[in-house]
């Protein structure tokens, strides 16, 4: 590792991530063939907030690695950042496929997948959403965000049938979610709870 690589791994530690960056754009320029000095500098990029810069430093330590857990972790994160998050599924998936009990992939693919279709759902494409919400659910069945949102959208195309599955499977699932006993008891699956004034 070379003089200006531990000295920017230092700098990023000590929270400097400005001069971070800069230590590591020398250790890029002395070894462009370094995948680990890329990856670092995606890291300091991204921590001084200039996500589109530490994209292509991530993609550049990715090619040259051929894929690492904390490349495509990182590339994940950047590409959020920019807005892309469809390609930060892929990149969350692609991390989870190398390291399955990454947790904080884990974590946010599915969250990743619901503001994706969220977005298609506000463009009015109806079927690029249910796509990307299925697969969020199918990724984790216990994600408050997913269910709720999977269920929002069958309602609002009227597949009641299906909100309805999604709710009762929830019930089995996660039955403390917050909001969820009222859901069912919306769909008919319980009874409504009784307002008294502890409520």
């Amino acid at each position: 590792m070379s003089e200006s690589q531990n000295a920017a791994q230092a700098a990023y530690r000590a929270g400097d991530y400005r001069r971070s960056a800069a230590l590591f754009r020398e250790a890029v320029e002395a070894a462009p063939s370094n995948p680990n000095a890329w990856l670092g500098l995606g890291f300091a990029l991204y921590a001084c907030r200039q996500a589109s810069e530490a994209v292509e430093a991530f993609r550049e330590s990715l090619i040259l690695s051929g894929g690492t857990v904390e490349g495509h972790f990182g590339l994940a994160m950047a590409l959020c950042a920019v807005g892309d998050d469809i390609g930060a599924a892929k990149e969350l998936e692609a991390t989870l496929a190398l390291q399955g009990d990454h947790a904080a992939a884990r974590r946010g693919l599915g969250s990743t997948l619901v503001r994706a279709a969220r977005k298609h759902l506000a463009d009015g494409q109806l079927p690029i959403c249910e796509d990307l919400l299925t697969k969020a659910y199918a990724h984790d069945r216990h994600n408050s965000d997913v269910i709720l949102a999977l269920v929002d959208y069958y309602r609002r195309v009227k597949m009641y049938d299906e909100a309805m599955a999604v709710v009762r499977q929830a019930m089995e699932d996660v039955p403390h979610l917050p909001g969820i006993h009222d859901l069912a008891a919306e769909f008919g699956l319980v009874k409504k709870r009784e307002r008294g004034w502890l409520y």
